[in-house]
């Protein structure tokens, strides 16, 4: 079983003014960029621990080919849980 991807109420609006800045730029590039987020959150749910802390509990997954990072947080809780399933 895998982690719960749990978003902040801001990421929403982070992701949707990169994919109107993106597409802005060049027709169909938003799209590229939401596969790339895609992919850095599929390897966050398959391997929480695959990033390094860059601030206290926080972890940062960069996307490819964009400046853009997913910030993330183990919850130790869940992260037990789930583990232990």
């Amino acid at each position: 079983m895998k982690l719960p991807l749990v978003f902040h109420p801001e990421v929403e609006n982070d992701v949707l003014d990169s994919v109107l800045f993106y597409e802005d730029r060049k027709r169909g590039l938003s799209k590229e960029f939401l596969r790339e987020v895609r992919k850095a959150q599929k390897a966050i749910v398959a391997n929480p621990k695959l990033h390094r802390m860059i601030w206290k509990t926080v972890r940062r997954s960069l996307v490819n080919r964009f400046p853009f990072g997913v910030f993330y947080r183990i919850h130790p809780d869940l992260y037990s849980r789930v583990k232990n399933l």
